[in-house]
């Protein structure tokens, strides 16, 4: 788990000076180019500050449950925990985004504040060959876990190594 923690992707480092900018300026650049700063884009490149300045604003819905599955997509942990902190609404669709992707940190800070997925992180998990993800999912949800369809996504797609480890596990 510390790997995913420590260091920053290419895509924050790409962005890291934005992050510090004081708050005036942050606004400003809100206000100037608020019209191609919609909130994937803020996600995506890990823009906490905008962010929180548009809540500050009331122009974030709390009940966008689009905001939280997005970070998980882009495995933005910083911003997964500032929504959940600040009320957002959680879709367990977010755990699945986050599987599929092979964010594992983010997946850990689900599974610290006991939220879980659908069937569909364990098949998304296996069919792009994120066997840590698929290992993690069989101990953490196994009741979400439809190990037989995920043996079979795995074959079909050639994911040889989380084919193998779901076979190891003796599914009818």
């Amino acid at each position: 788990m510390d790997e995913f923690l420590v260091g920053a992707s290419k895509r924050e480092k790409n962005y890291s000076h934005l992050k510090k900018l004081p708050d005036d300026v942050i606004r400003m650049i809100y206000f100037h180019f608020s019209v191609c700063l919609d909130n994937s884009v803020l996600i995506e490149k890990g823009l906490l500050k905008l962010l929180e300045f548009k809540h500050s604003q009331k122009l974030l819905q709390l009940m966008d449950a689009s905001l939280i599955e997005e970070a998980a997509y882009f495995g933005q942990d910083t911003i997964i925990r500032w929504l959940l902190s600040s009320g957002f609404v959680y879709s367990r669709h977010a755990f699945d985004f986050a599987a599929q992707q092979g964010h594992m940190s983010a997946l850990y800070y689900f599974a610290s504040v006991s939220l879980k997925g659908t069937l569909n992180a364990l098949n998304w998990a296996a069919e792009n060959g994120k066997l840590e993800v698929v290992q993690f999912l069989v101990r953490y949800q196994p009741e979400h876990c439809n190990l037989v369809m995920a043996r079979r996504i795995s074959f079909r797609v050639g994911q040889d190594e989380v084919f193998s480890f779901l076979n190891s596990l003796h599914i009818q």
